[in-house]
């Protein structure tokens, strides 16, 4: 593709783009959503299971 002119005057600009109907104001819409605060599966806390250290012995039930 190469550019075969370049429209540097404003108003001819905003004429042209109100005549195809497109927006003659930058649009700016946010980047991505916000971050992600809580999981959907996340019920704010509670006890999800036993709490096992690195150096604790492996349980019976679990061999």
């Amino acid at each position: 593709m190469r550019v075969i002119a370049f429209i540097d005057n404003e108003r001819v600009a905003r004429q042209i783009l109100a005549h195809l109907g497109l927006p003659t104001a930058p649009t700016f819409k946010p980047s991505r959503d916000p971050p992600q605060t809580q999981f959907a599966w996340d019920d704010g806390g509670g006890d999800v299971g036993p709490d096992y250290a690195w150096g604790d012995p492996i349980p019976d039930d679990l061999n």
